[in-house]
């Protein structure tokens, strides 16, 4: 049975198949192990001592079967079995038994940089096989492996082996370390099929990593990691689709079977992909006791940005956990991709070419590297490199070019060009949902040149109303009609919060009945790209608030709003409206506090109005102005009459800008 086990998974791998497999291709050591002494990745197996006659065979047999396995895995180089072994016979002789450095020289003499020795031991109806990887520009040792189980398993054995050894090597390189350190998969075909999903995920290759994944979870359903991993990778394909929710709660629900660190990212990257804050404070004490993670500063990263206003996280404050995580792991590519998007958005050239070569040089997929290059060009380039951009956009297929979704209710003066956006942007394989009309409303087109099919027209309409109509106007008939039909919860939500502003009572309680017969869960239904929590008691109290507003009672507001934003998901309505609240409470500065997290999105006018009026009081000129002048640029294009517009060029010339 031993025998059989040895013949049959020489049979099973081939000489390449595992490194394929394991790895897509790319190198499993770093730089810094493939620098000195040696062939940089050539590895000579040694034979292993034995204990028990029934295991004699191994002592050349495990130097046969693991140099078989072994060639070509993430670019090492086995030294040949016949080589090793007779090199071995002349330098120590017939006996597996050697002195460590007596053992070492063999493999120094055969020009290897890597040496693996080990011992087959039988107890009883046991076996114990045990392998140790040298380092032999220093002697050091690389890592230990052992896997133990019945003698008549023989191949199950040797197939946890190779696993083992795998994770080893896989470990020594820096950007895998931590990742591996929760496999915790029995099968082999699941471990190939994942490692090489993570390999193509690190290239930014989703779709392929998808594939991958999917391969890795036919072969083993409770593979935790996988699930977290595919995950991730339907987010940057279609982050609000079935597939990414399904992988991710799946990955919860096996998460107790992994260690602590894996534990808490599972956790922390499910609850944003159903849009709640829940974990963020422990992520963040988690990174200062371990500020050398690169997940968890990327996980940080991605709640700062897709989620400012939940968890209070102004300006640019996620660049800094974008770019901790490129400096400890500089080979993984999704860690590049929001730090691009900000170098894009802010017109940083120099920063946003220095990062694309970086990215270009670890191996990253040229084709997803001319989708950024010209995203640029379609952003920032001049007219006839915007035309050259479109023109590419308009016949490529790949659904990465959602990478220009990152300039979206981004800087002032980008708007026009997310509006230009958007028809890449609109289904397809970016899975997307609708931005149009919000994108319309954020270069001031008013409602009448609105896609009233387009799912974000109520949560539009309802956003135009809060900047564009200081005095509240009768809701739109439009949106009353749908309520006796089966409108959508951001149809309940904007007739409610428009007929709280306007007093108009019995609209917003039909819009309120209407919502409580949804029965909603804030995961399950997200308002517009941004939304937060959608239930009916949010919507109830954001109704409420608003007319509390325009009653002159503020206090009542406040206290209905912090009710809500004590949740642990919240849609950013909560948030401008509370900001509001503070406003006429008297407290600018805390007004400003809530507004600016809602720069990167969709209330993005709001907040340049708001803030405008809120550092004009505070007397912060500069600050004022900049506000002003940032709204006006976004509507430059817009009704010149329209009351926002009035207000910022007024305020503008007053404070002499």
């Amino acid at each position: 049975a031993i025998l059989g086990g040895v013949v049959a998974l020489s049979l099973l791998f081939g000489a390449a198949g595992l490194y394929v497999a394991l790895t897509g291709g790319r190198g499993i050591l770093g730089p810094a192990q493939a620098s000195a002494g040696g062939t940089p990745t050539a590895v000579a197996v040694l034979p292993f001592q034995t204990r028990g006659e029934e295991m004699t065979l191994y002592g050349e047999g495990m130097v046969d079967l693991l140099t078989t396995n072994l060639e070509g895995l993430g670019g090492l180089r086995t030294i040949n079995a016949g080589s090793v072994v007779a090199r071995w016979r002349t330098q120590v002789g017939e006996t597996f038994t050697a002195e460590l450095d007596e053992a070492l020289r063999v493999a120094a003499g055969l020009d290897a940089r890597y040496a693996i020795r080990g011992s087959a031991v039988a107890a009883g109806d046991r076996v114990r096989l045990v392998a140790e990887i040298f380092d032999l520009a220093d002697r050091s040792r690389v890592g230990s492996v052992q896997v133990e189980g019945p003698g008549d398993g023989m191949l199950e054995l040797v197939d946890a082996l190779t696993v083992e050894l795998a994770r080893t090597f896989l470990g020594a390189r820096e950007d895998a370390a931590a990742r591996t350190a929760g496999v915790s998969t029995n099968s082999i075909e699941a471990l190939e099929a994942y490692l090489r999903g993570e390999a193509l995920y690190r290239e930014a290759r989703f779709g392929d990593a998808i594939e991958a994944l999917d391969e890795a979870l036919a072969a083993d359903s409770s593979f935790a990691l996988a699930y977290w991993r595919l995950s991730e990778a339907w987010g940057w394909v279609d982050p609000l689709s079935d597939e990414s929710r399904e992988a991710s709660r799946k990955a919860v629900a096996l998460a107790s079977e992994l260690p602590a660190r894996q534990r808490l990212l599972v956790r922390a990257d499910a609850a944003l992909v159903e849009s709640r804050n829940t974990y963020i404070e422990e992520l963040r004490d988690y990174l200062r006791l371990h500020p050398e993670d690169p997940d968890a500063w990327n996980t940080l990263g991605e709640a700062e940005m897709h989620w400012p206003w939940m968890v209070m996280s102004p300006g640019a404050e996620y660049v800094e956990a974008f770019r901790r995580a490129v400096e400890l792991v500089p080979t993984f590519g999704p860690y590049y991709t929001h730090l691009l998007g900000w170098a894009l958005a802010e017109g940083e050239e120099a920063r946003f070419r220095e990062l694309v070569d970086a990215y270009a040089s670890q191996g990253a997929d040229s084709a997803f590297v001319e989708v950024i290059e010209r995203t640029w060009d379609f952003v920032r380039g001049s007219p006839e490199q915007m035309r050259s951009a479109e023109a590419f956009f308009d016949r490529s297929d790949d659904p990465r070019l959602n990478f220009v979704s990152l300039i979206l209710f981004q800087g002032d003066e980008l708007a026009p060009r997310a509006l230009a956006a958007a028809p890449y942007l609109q289904g397809g394989a970016s899975g997307l949902p609708q931005t149009l009309n919000l994108l319309r409303m954020n270069t001031g087109r008013p409602p009448a040149e609105w896609d009233r099919e387009s799912r974000d027209w109520a949560y539009a309409r309802m956003a135009w109303g809060l900047l564009a109509e200081p005095e509240p106007g009768p809701v739109p008939g439009t949106l009353v009609d749908v309520l006796d039909g089966n409108p959508t919860v951001e149809e309940g939500v904007a007739a409610s919060v428009l007929a709280a502003r306007a007093g108009t009572d019995t609209v917003r309680t039909r819009a309120l009945a209407a919502l409580d017969a949804m029965d909603l869960e804030a995961r399950d239904v997200p308002l517009g790209i941004f939304g937060g929590a959608a239930t009916a008691d949010e919507a109830r109290r954001s109704a409420a608030a608003a007319a509390h507003l325009v009653a002159g009672r503020p206090d009542e507001a406040h206290a209905l709003l912090e009710e809500t934003l004590a949740q642990d998901a919240f849609d950013p309505l909560a948030v401008l409206l509370m900001g509001d609240t503070e406003a006429a409470l008297g407290n600018p500065a805390e007004a400003i506090r809530y507004w600016e997290t809602l720069l990167r999105t969709p209330f993005r006018p709001h907040v340049r109005l708001r803030t405008g009026r809120a550092y004009e009081e505070l007397g912060r000129t500069e600050e004022a102005l900049e506000a002003y002048r940032g709204l006006l640029t976004m509507w430059a294009d817009a009704d010149p009459s329209l009351p926002p517009v009035v207000e910022a060029r007024e305020a503008v010339e007053r404070l002499g800008g």
